[in-house]
Formats: C-alpha cells, structure tokens, sequence
C-alpha cells in the first residue's frame, strides 16, 4: 500500500507464511532522514494506493487499511 501527496511518498510491505496467511504488515511514517515531519496545505490531497495479486481462491474481508494521524496545532484552529 502507497499513501502519497506532493513532494511525500510512502509504501507499506506485508509478509506471509507459507499458507499464505498475512503475519506482517511494515509501518511507514512522514519522517524523512533528517526526522523531519511532511505537513500537508489546506486542500492538499492524500492519494491512497493498495495492489493486489489475484489467485484462484476467493477472498473475503479487508483487504486493505490505512490510518492517517493528523496533529493541528492550536493557533491554526478555526474560531466559529
């Protein structure tokens, strides 16, 4: 699973047993190298992009989740 905006990229890995049960799925975050953090504009969007190999089994149930922590510090709040 990708989750992306402009100029931020992220992939998630997942990994499987022999049965072809999921037992892993690799976390991503906006930290760079330099741990730094990407913020996102007002209005900017956040692409989210999951691909699958299809066998000949059907299957049920999710087959893809993404969260997205979003922090708005206080001085940016909206008065109504």
């Amino acid at each position: 699973m990708t989750t992306s905006s402009k100029g931020f990229k992220c992939t998630g890995h997942s990994s499987y047993d022999d049965n072809d049960n999921l037992v892993e799925i690799s976390t991503c975050s906006s930290k760079d190298d330099t741990n730094s953090v990407h913020v996102l504009e007002r209005g900017e969007k956040l692409h989210v992009e999951s691909v699958y190999k299809q066998d000949h089994l059907p299957h049920y149930g999710v087959m893809s989740m993404s969260f997205v922590y979003a922090y708005i510090p206080r001085q940016q709040y909206v008065q109504v």
